[in-house]
């Protein structure tokens, strides 16, 4: 981040993103104010800084709490951090980040449920920080259908889960309905069913080598990981079992978003690598060979050169 700074400033992190929040209602009182103070690289990048450190604290506690590691190990903190600093220079920092800080905090949420009968509310509160992603992102709205799947997942999907979860989500727009009707100004509203409903292709033609051996270094990892936990998903508790399957089923979602969101689909990787990296640190935490070092060190080789040569497409 520090160097992107110093040395990168015509980097799309470096820019500031007007694509969303000049749409929402009632934003044009306070436009012009916000954007000079968002003209300050150094406060875009503190306030993505902070993000990034809150989202790892939290997915952290997450693994942590819920054991999904089996073992101490601080890997999901530094695989985020990670992660997150080779991606920076590449994506608008508070769009993504901010997203990613909210998802994390939904995970936290579906994903600490002890008891069947508490995944209603944790359901709400769930798509409540998803509504609250999707405002700046506005087709991670699609991911609410695999959080069910997630509950389900975990044998607690009924139809008072799944009404929860509506109203939640749904709270937020509701809200944001509400002063569009106040103060006469649907525009926000257009532009996200715009948005959630456009389907736009990858464009692969244009993907350097660098990002193909990349994306291709991440997926074999992600493959070892989960074939890893495959063969020995035994040795987790049923519990433990059930949430990495339903990370696996949110990893699905976004993969789904990512190949079909041309315009954001850097931001979209980011948010990908979230479930991804709960099963790299399972992986990394579980397995001590040279097999399992070596693929950390070429995930260490990738982070570096994504910084410098990633090339969005």
């Amino acid at each position: 981040m520090l160097l992107t700074f110093l040395f990168n400033t015509d980097a799309p992190s470096a820019q500031v993103d007007k694509t969303v929040f000049s749409y929402f209602p009632g934003f044009k009182y306070v436009s012009d104010d916000l954007y000079s103070l968002l003209d300050h690289t150094w406060l875009r990048y503190l306030i993505a800084f902070l993000s990034i450190i809150t989202g790892a604290v939290l997915l952290q506690y997450l693994s942590t709490d819920n054991r999904l590691v089996r073992v101490r190990s601080f890997f999901p903190f530094f695989l985020y951090c990670l992660i997150s600093a080779a991606l920076f220079p590449h994506v608008s920092p508070l769009r993504t980040y901010v997203a990613a800080l909210f998802l994390i905090g939904a995970n936290l949420r579906i994903f600490s449920v002890l008891e069947r009968n508490e995944m209603g509310r944790a359901l709400f509160d769930a798509s409540l920080l998803l509504g609250l992603a999707s405002l700046v992102i506005n087709r991670l709205t699609w991911l609410l259908p695999f959080y069910w799947l997630a509950a389900f997942q975990q044998q607690s999907l009924n139809l008072k889960t799944i009404l929860s979860s509506l109203m939640g989500f749904g709270s937020i727009y509701w809200l944001i309905g509400g002063a569009s009707f106040l103060l006469d100004d649907f525009n926000y509203l257009r532009l996200w069913a715009d948005n959630v409903w456009s389907i736009e292709w990858m464009a692969v033609n244009r993907v350097t080598p660098t990002t193909v051996a990349f994306l291709c270094g991440l997926a074999l990892i992600l493959i070892i990981a989960v074939g890893s936990f495959m063969g020995q998903r035994n040795q987790d508790k049923l519990r433990t079992r059930n949430q990495l399957y339903g990370f696996l089923w949110l990893w699905l979602g976004m993969k789904v978003l990512w190949i079909t969101a041309a315009k954001s689909n850097t931001a979209f990787l980011s948010l990908l690598m979230i479930p991804t990296l709960i099963f790299w640190a399972h992986y990394f935490s579980l397995k001590d060979n040279r097999f399992s070092r070596l693929l950390f060190v070429v995930l260490l080789v990738f982070c570096v050169l994504v910084f410098g040569f990633y090339s969005p497409f």
